[in-house]
């Protein structure tokens, strides 16, 4: 804790064209002097000007109801000269501070002093809901023009009836809030699992197009497969050829190259697969197709090199690449510490947002699939789709290297 607090106070005395505002407390007695909100300057130039008011207060909904949000009218540019960026994480800050999404914020930062280097001004105010009441605050979201978090479901389900009409929220991590892309004005920034097996699918063909054998499909029968079968269907989808079979034994694993793909929503029928092919011996040089579900599994930690493993991925750094290293020795050299996940995700969502604001203006939302962007650790691209909110289905290609134990990004 005691290097967060440094790192805050080193900040306030940075040179950076980007501002910062920290809202951790906010019990706090407020300045008695009356100054006017963003919101209350806007609404105050609009009426001098005559426009109609952008900004409408919602109306309290009933509680229990289930709400559902409509179109909203044709994008018109509306730039802003100062960009309020918003984070609504569980930092905690009065208690136990959750590290990890210090880590984000301190991403973040990092994104907004590169940003402000950039000429682009912005305000980078920070929320801590674990004052749940803040998500019910529809200011906050008046005040922004970028909304990142809240981070899980339940919270993004909490916060989106005070969301004004015209404005949109970012869900960090969680992917479950995909689902809510459907009916409700959400952004979700991590690819949904459908789209590591659309890229699959495709790398699969790619590499298999010219091949006189067919991919091996190592489908499981037992009970539901969703994912499973979603492969199979993009298989068919990209006219790879393949065969299906129930399970593999190490002792009859055939002589040459063979391409395998597990369809299965099973852990532990892909790692006993993944086992067996990789005590197969010399007898084959099996390349595995797979997405990145497959790190958490409890396997050998050379087993996915020995397979010349293929997996398609939402987060991948590559440090041979020289923006990521630029951003460690700069994370290094303001936060004293080494940058984690967290951090370069913070980085790369603030960095792409605000930037999306910065070319399109406030009602940027309206134009996500026009812009797409290469992160340190991951990408964004947008497609359109007959959705109210947007998916993100950028992912990434990387190779275990059995050669010489290395994993590239292709």
């Amino acid at each position: 804790m005691k290097r967060y607090i440094l790192s805050i106070c080193t900040l306030l005395v940075l040179s950076m064209t980007a501002d910062a505002q920290w809202y951790l407390f906010p019990n706090k007695n407020k300045n008695k002097e009356k100054k006017e909100t963003p919101v209350q300057q806007e609404q105050n130039r609009q009426e001098a000007q005559g426009e109609k008011p952008v900004f409408e207060m919602e109306a309290e909904p009933v509680k229990d109801t289930v709400i559902v949000q409509t179109a909203t009218d044709e994008y018109v540019y509306e730039k802003a000269d100062v960009i309020n960026a918003a984070l609504l994480l569980p930092l905690n800050a009065s208690g136990n501070p959750n590290n990890n999404f210090f880590e984000l914020y301190c991403g973040a930062i990092m994104a907004a002093r590169d940003l402000g280097n950039q000429g682009i001004r912005i305000n980078l105010n920070v929320y801590d809901i674990s004052d749940s009441r803040i998500l019910k605050d529809s200011t906050v979201f008046l005040a922004n023009d970028v909304i990142l978090g809240p981070v899980t479901e339940s919270q993004v389900k909490s916060a989106l009836p005070y969301l004004p009409k015209h404005k949109g929220i970012i869900s960090p991590l969680d992917p479950k809030v995909a689902e809510l892309a459907d009916s409700c004005k959400v952004i979700q920034a991590p690819a949904h699992w459908t789209s590591q097996y659309d890229e699959l699918a495709r790398w699969v063909a790619e590499e298999n197009a010219g091949s006189s054998s067919k991919v091996i499909v190592i489908k499981d029968g037992n009970g539901e497969n969703e994912q499973g079968n979603y492969l199979i269907s993009r298989l068919e989808a990209c006219n790879v050829r393949f065969e299906c079979i129930g399970s593999i034994n190490r002792a009859d694993v055939p002589e040459g190259v063979r391409s395998y793909v597990i369809a299965s929503d099973r852990d532990d029928f892909i790692a006993t697969n993944i086992r067996e092919l990789n005590l197969s011996g010399k007898k084959c040089i099996p390349q595995l197709y797979t997405v990145s579900r497959v790190r958490n599994l409890p396997l050998d930690p050379n087993a996915l090199y020995r397979l010349n493993t293929c997996m398609t991925t939402n987060y991948h750094i590559d440090y041979n690449d020289i923006k990521v290293r630029e951003f460690l020795l700069a994370y290094r050299a303001l936060f004293n510490n080494e940058p984690g996940s967290f951090a370069f995700q913070g980085y790369d969502l603030t960095h792409y947002f605000v930037r999306m604001c910065s070319s399109f203006g406030r009602q940027w939302y309206k134009k996500v699939e026009d812009m797409s962007e290469k992160g340190l650790q991951s990408d964004f691209h947008f497609i359109h789709e007959d959705k109210l909110g947007h998916v993100n289905s950028a992912v990434r290609r990387i190779r275990y290297n059995s050669l010489d134990m290395s994993v590239t990004l292709e």
